[in-house]
């Protein structure tokens, strides 16, 4: 396995001595995209594929492991449930559903890119292309856009509590040497529902109020 490029930004990310939180830059780690050589970084092989997969999660889960491959001093996206932590956050209540149809145009874009590059999607393509295509996806704006909100996920499951479906373990914090603040959520006590259940509340308040006016 190859040195991860995407380890670098554990050196630079910003520590927050007072809150106990890093920040880290999205643009950052796009930046670091256009480093990734085209030969001889990630590693995927067919074999990796996940089975049963349909799209876009097939293309995203390829994309994430492009991103955060295996690496002799990174976790990678597998490690980190990323692709679990995703399905599931598209499906919490009140979810944007405007993202999940963004992340399907992507994959739509990504896959008709490949297809006019290499005659193949991008699940086909060896490693080096994949690297190759999205750097090419990078420079435009569309592309960036759809990039960045597929590491905003990464980051989120590299550095959310593991009751959100990513980090399992922790492994994320032990990664970026982060120590999670206390006491820890525990479901149904998870921020989403937490709000969802407000809501639920204030509309029955509502109701009620209604009904007896």
């Amino acid at each position: 396995m190859e040195i991860s490029p995407f380890a670098q930004a554990r050196e630079t990310a910003l520590s927050d001595q007072h809150v106990g939180t890093l920040a880290i830059s999205r643009r950052g780690f796009l930046a670091l995209l256009a480093t990734l050589p085209i030969s001889g970084y990630a590693v995927q092989s067919q074999a990796t594929q996940r089975i049963g997969l349909e799209e876009p999660w097939l293309s995203v889960d390829a994309v994430q492991k492009q991103l955060f491959a295996d690496s002799v001093n990174w976790v990678s996206a597998e490690q980190l449930n990323a692709l679990e932590y995703l399905q599931q956050k598209m499906q919490r209540p009140l979810a944007n559903q405007e993202d999940y149809v963004f992340l399907q145009k992507g994959v739509g874009w990504l896959n008709d890119f490949a297809r006019s590059q290499h005659n193949a999607v991008f699940v086909e393509l060896p490693a080096s292309h994949k690297a190759m295509l999205l750097q090419r996806i990078a420079q435009s704006q569309a592309g960036e856009n759809w990039l960045a909100m597929l590491v905003d996920n990464l980051i989120e499951a590299l550095l959310s509590d593991p009751v959100y479906g990513g980090n399992p373990n922790g492994i994320g914090w032990k990664a970026m040497g982060q120590t999670p603040g206390y006491p820890l959520p525990q479901a149904p006590e998870r921020y989403f529902e937490l709000g969802y259940q407000r809501r639920q509340r204030d509309y029955q308040q509502r109701i009620t109020q209604t009904t007896k006016g």
